[in-house]
């Protein structure tokens, strides 16, 4: 078998675990969210499934990661595997928050900047296009953060 195909089975595989992963996922989530909190049985419930899908999510991407870079799965493993897989997506959230709350004022910005400009500028630039530069920039940080968020947790 040559290289390229084994590449391609092992990405078709880690593909399709990744689908599986996110359909268990998403059938804890909906189960999760249908959970009333109307006494405090089901808001301890509530948290125990939180939990149980935060935990599941962390050891399935360290298991998928794993068995990505040949490694033995062992209880360690998956668990320091898990704990950096949340640990990241926590710190991608609080940057994802700090990104949105810079972002609150782009029509500020772009509207400040193109009353600076000269005549000749405000018709290259004009305040659409700032504003549209503004947001690529936010979500090339989130992406930028996300990438380097992603490869420190499975490194």
């Amino acid at each position: 078998m040559s290289a390229s195909r084994s590449l391609l089975r092992s990405l078709a595989s880690a593909a399709l675990q990744q689908i599986a992963l996110a359909a268990v996922l998403s059938l804890l989530l909906f189960a999760w969210l249908h959970v009333p909190d109307a006494n405090a049985f089901e808001v301890l419930l509530s948290l125990v499934l939180a939990l149980l899908i935060a935990s599941a999510a962390g050891t399935g991407e360290s298991v998928i990661a794993l068995r990505m870079t040949g490694r033995s799965v062992t209880a360690r493993r998956l668990a320091i595997g898990a704990v950096a897989v949340i640990v990241a997506a926590l710190l991608w959230y609080g940057v994802s928050l700090g990104v949105d709350k810079l972002s609150l004022n782009d029509g500020l910005r772009a509207g400040y900047l193109n009353s600076r400009f000269p005549a000749g500028l405000r018709r290259a630039f004009p305040y659409e296009h700032i504003v549209r530069g503004f947001r690529l920039r936010w979500s090339a940080l989130r992406w930028v953060a996300a990438g380097r968020l992603a490869a420190a947790a499975f490194a």
